[in-house]
């Protein structure tokens, strides 16, 4: 058996949000003999995340696959074995103070005591 990361890509809709997209991107670790029994596991898995609901404001929820966005076989399954890389050129000039607060969040989230979790 091999190891593939899976880029799996919903868009959501949400009734009364306005024009504001959104969307959803997974990276999902799939186990498979082939590049094609990868893909077919990681559109599995993205089949059975669409869904429908009605949020706590009342509004319809769509979760719809887009698709399979990235397929990539792991080479080497080790300690800091690197699964993902992405280099983007974005539009938005804020993306490096957003990159700097997400860290900010997760390391404040992964170094706490923890005590402090639980209260």
């Amino acid at each position: 058996m091999k190891w593939f990361t899976a880029k799996i890509c919903f868009h959501i809709h949400i009734s009364g949000h306005g024009s504001q997209a959104q969307f959803d991107e997974q990276i999902r670790l799939i186990s498979a003999a082939t590049d094609a029994e990868a893909y077919q596991k990681a559109l599995d898995f993205g089949q059975k995340e669409e869904e429908s609901f009605t949020n706590s404001r009342r509004q319809s929820v769509h979760w719809k696959l887009l698709g399979i966005t990235d397929l990539k076989e792991i080479t080497e399954l080790a300690d800091g074995a690197e699964l993902f890389s992405e280099i983007t050129e974005p539009a938005d000039s804020d993306y490096f103070r957003q990159a700097e607060t997400r860290s900010r969040m997760v390391r404040e989230r992964t170094t706490k005591p923890a005590s402090s979790f639980f209260g």
